[in-house]
């Protein structure tokens, strides 16, 4: 197993995408490095175009005209093959052998994928015999029933279309769909987005069920860190195309080392305290087809605008180790904790 990392499934190094604009060239993702762990559930939280589904379709290379690749390599650690893949020099056969047996995709907005003149049961059809075109009539139902039955669905739904379905129950199917050939890997872009909070609950409850069952890795890609804080073992935080802290879960929102994290956390309602004390990140997200000359949450950044900080671009071009196994783009920050351990 010598070319197998120990415990991480897939390696990001310096991704980048870049999509052709009216204005010049737009950075989605901008030298993007980091790990995913076999086993464990990670949430790629931000804003809504921090850069978190482009990643997404950066790490399956199924990024869309007239976005490229303009560097990095995305690397799948094969646990039973002892090898590893770089995802991105794929050839299309290897690419379509490769897709949903070993990383599955729930889409957002995926409810509306769902082919309305299909029923259910063709839809598995269809992906099942993609991949296995000499696959019995009796094996594909006998599949089908048992992976809807991982997401709590009747197997008469086999037979619905997809109108006859509630929101959440097409959520599910979906969920089943990506399950159908066992993947290592599954990407959930926004899941619960649509849903109302009971079932965003249960759907949730599913997937960490799922999850610890079937020891899937989890990559959960949400601008709502309320929705991942409680099945997520490890969170990336995401700003303007770059992961800016990166770590476990309970580090990351119980002493985030980066003032955008802060201001999210800042900003969840609870149960516990008064509303009217939670507060929004003032400011919008940055235009990133910009020549940045200063940090790129520079203009929202209170530590900049306490005069704590100089807010160097340079600087935030690496991330820094703020504790075991976390890290951060913000360099005073970091540096702060590391004072911190110090006087300890």
């Amino acid at each position: 197993m010598e070319n197998i990392r120990e415990n991480v499934i897939i390696e990001v190094k310096d991704l980048s995408i870049d999509f052709k604009v009216e204005r010049g060239i737009l950075r989605a993702c901008d030298h993007t490095s980091f790990d995913i762990y076999r086993n464990e559930t990670i949430a790629i939280i931000g804003e809504s175009g921090s850069g978190k589904s482009t990643l997404c379709s950066g790490i399956l290379n199924m990024v869309n005209v007239p976005g490229k690749v303009s560097s990095g390599s995305v690397t799948y650690y094969s646990e039973y093959q002892h090898a590893k893949v770089d995802i991105l020099k794929m050839k299309p056969q290897q690419e379509t052998e490769f897709r949903w047996k070993e990383i599955s995709t729930v889409f957002q907005a995926a409810q509306n994928a769902l082919n309305p003149v299909l029923k259910i049961k063709e839809h598995f059809y269809e992906t099942i015999l993609t991949h296995e075109p000499d696959a019995k009539q009796t094996d594909m139902d006998e599949k089908i029933k048992k992976v809807l039955g991982y997401v709590r669905l009747d197997t008469a739904v086999m037979e619905y279309y997809p109108h006859h379905l509630s929101g959440g129950m097409k959520q599910r199917v979906l969920i089943a769909l990506s399950l159908v050939l066992d993947p290592k890997v599954i990407i959930l872009d926004e899941p619960t987005t649509a849903l109302d909070v009971v079932t965003q609950y249960y759907i949730l409850q599913l997937l960490s069920n799922i999850q610890k069952g079937f020891k899937i890795t989890m990559v959960f890609l949400t601008h709502d860190i309320a929705v991942v804080s409680n099945i997520a073992d490890r969170i990336a935080v995401m700003y303007g195309g770059e992961i800016v802290e990166y770590g476990r879960t309970e580090d990351v929102l119980g002493n985030p080392s980066h003032p955008y994290t802060k201001g999210l956390v800042d900003a969840i309602p609870t149960l516990h305290d008064d509303v009217t004390q939670r507060k929004a990140i003032h400011g919008t997200p940055p235009d990133l087809t910009r020549n940045f000359a200063y940090c790129k949450f520079k203009d929202r950044c209170p530590v900049y605008k306490e005069g704590k900080c100089e807010a160097s671009y340079e600087k935030t071009r690496k991330m820094y180790k703020t504790g075991e196994g976390r890290y951060s783009r913000c360099y005073t920050w970091a540096e702060k904790m590391a004072e911190q351990v110090r006087d300890i």
